[in-house]
């Protein structure tokens, strides 16, 4: 029986992010926590408004949400300015999971 491997966000990431022609280490990672999953749709439907240039957007039934920008981009601050609009809290998140 062959052995499954799990798959890491990080993995994930690099392998969407190529479909891009960009790397993980040519991004900026922003975590965001919000009180439900709603609230993380908000946010993405908030970011989808405002015609915010993200390469990735990936959210979680828990209510955690990652956005993916490329380093360069100047539209970190109002990604955040989004977030806490749609009740969310930043936080660093692990892509090793």
């Amino acid at each position: 029986m062959a052995k499954t491997v799990k798959k890491t966000r990080e993995s994930q990431y690099t392998e969407i992010l190529a479909g891009r022609n960009k790397t993980l280490a040519q991004c900026s990672v922003l975590g965001f926590r919000f009180p439900n999953e709603s609230h993380a749709h908000g946010f993405h439907y908030g970011l989808m408004n405002a015609y915010v240039d993200y390469l990735l957007f990936d959210s979680t039934a828990d209510g955690t949400a990652v956005v993916i920008i490329p380093k360069e981009s100047e539209q970190a601050d109002q990604i955040r300015a989004i977030a806490q609009q749609a009740g969310g809290n930043e936080y660093k998140p692990n892509l090793k999971l």
